[in-house]
């Protein structure tokens, strides 16, 4: 019996708010059925010999169209195991708050279907990433959001 490949990312996503709103992406990746079409805070991997403050002010403006400046990493850390096709893969996601400076909806990344700013009051109406609604809450609840 052959052994499935693991994998271990680090993933870094952004808390932006704006007017009572928070900026969030709908993610198109039909290769993983969990991940498919569902919401979840804009941010991606960290590049090997990046900062992390680099990669999410990056992978923000690339998925969204938004600039933001990365203000502080939050106090939360979430994993989660994604079964792809031919591999594993180990995901460890850091939060980081950011600050919006400008920009419009634009999205580059192959990876977003959406974009959208929603209001926290709303997120039990639309289909999340895993974690997505806990994170935020625990944000909230911190005061680290509003």
């Amino acid at each position: 019996m052959k052994t499935r490949e693991k994998k271990q990312i680090v993933v870094l996503v952004g808390f932006v708010q704006h007017k009572g709103k928070i900026l969030m992406i709908q993610r198109f990746e039909p290769e993983c059925s969990g991940a498919h079409l569902r919401w979840e805070l804009p941010g991606g991997k960290i590049s090997f010999d990046e900062k992390p403050q680099y990669t999410i002010e990056r992978e923000i403006n690339e998925e969204t169209g938004f600039k933001v400046k990365a203000i502080d990493l939050a106090p939360i850390v979430q994993t989660h195991i994604w079964h792809y096709e031919k591999f594993d893969q180990h995901t460890i996601v850091l939060c980081y708050i950011c600050k919006l400076i400008g920009g419009k909806i634009n999205m580059k990344d192959h990876h977003t279907n959406d974009v959208k700013w929603i209001d926290p009051k709303s997120l039990s109406k639309i289909k999340l990433l895993v974690g997505t609604n806990k994170v935020i809450k625990i944000a909230i609840n911190n005061k680290l959001l509003f």
